[in-house]
């Protein structure tokens, strides 16, 4: 906001602009709370908006993460009746159309840094990284669980009883990259790790017949069409040999997250400003059977 102030206004709204945090009211507030916080807000950081949460002194307080949600959605006064009806938050009105759906988070996500990286679920519960952790959280929203991880956890995905995340961290000194393959149990106890030679960075994974795929980073930003995934074998954790395709349009860095459906790989990139699509699918021999046109879900960042 400060930003859209004119030449004139804008000395006094910067002077200004730093006592409005709702971090420093936040704190004040005991009454009960609903909270909504669309991921993909251009205006208000998720962090920001996590922060403030946390610091709310209600004891009756719910948060609401709703991917794909930008800063302008609210619009109609029918869903603030079912904001504020009786009872709290209850399922999405007819206005929100064909909205994605959405998980209630209840309570405070302690330590939570950076913004999520990636979300993957059992039939027991819901799990998501974040820069330096790994939350595990009930169907109902309650927080079971946080762990802290290596910075930078990214992307994460459950198979089998077990959790796998993959992460690029710097080696001592801050010279070396190092690409790193993390295994949980359901109950995000730590397993065991092993380090992929050969990358300059890696995020984004998936299991699927037996193969854990995973994104593989150019090591800069600059736009680019050609892409490759990484293989490595579930059993042995044995690396082998990498799928490479080629995008019809250019994004940044590599594939971010990773899902499956049991025949395709769906991937999300950080697109390039103006790119047509967001969300692309492959087969296991890297070709390609899907475009999501990116009006379908919001760029600007990856689509975890």
């Amino acid at each position: 906001h400060i930003l859209n102030q004119t030449p004139e206004h804008r000395p006094a709204a910067e002077q200004t602009g730093p006592y409005y945090d709702a971090c420093n009211f936040a704190r004040l507030i005991h009454t009960p709370v609903r909270m909504i916080h669309g991921l993909s807000d251009e205006n208000c950081n998720t962090e920001g908006g996590i922060a403030a949460f946390n610091a709310l002194a209600s004891k009756d307080k719910e948060l609401l993460l709703v991917p794909g949600l930008g800063h302008r959605w609210l619009k109609d006064t029918e869903y603030e009746r079912w904001l504020f009806a009786d009872g709290g938050m209850l399922p999405l009105p007819p206005c929100a159309g064909e909205m994605i759906p959405r998980i209630f988070v209840k309570g405070p996500l302690d330590a939570m840094a950076g913004h999520v990286q990636g979300a993957c679920a059992s039939k027991d519960a819901i799990y998501f990284s974040h820069v330096a952790g790994i939350f595990k959280i009930d169907w109902d929203g309650n927080v079971l669980k946080h762990v802290p991880a290596t910075r930078h956890t990214g992307d994460l995905c459950y198979h089998d009883g077990k959790l796998y995340s993959v992460l690029g961290t710097w080696g001592s000194g801050g010279q070396t990259k190092i690409c790193r393959l993390q295994i949980w149990d359901a109950d995000l106890n730590f397993l065991s790790e092993r380090d992929i030679p050969g990358l300059v960075g890696m995020d984004g994974v998936t299991v699927l017949d037996g193969i854990l795929y995973h994104g593989i980073g150019k090591g800069s930003s600059d736009p680019h069409a050609s892409h490759a995934l990484g293989r490595i074998d579930l059993k042995t954790l044995e690396p082998l040999t990498r799928l490479a395709f080629e995008l019809p349009y250019r994004t940044h860095f590599g594939p971010q997250n990773l899902t499956t459906d049991g025949t395709s790989l769906f991937m999300a990139f950080y697109p390039v400003k103006g790119a047509p699509y967001a969300i692309s699918a492959c087969d296991k021999d890297g070709r390609l059977v899907l475009l999501t046109p990116s009006d379908v879900v919001t760029p600007g960042c990856n689509v975890g």
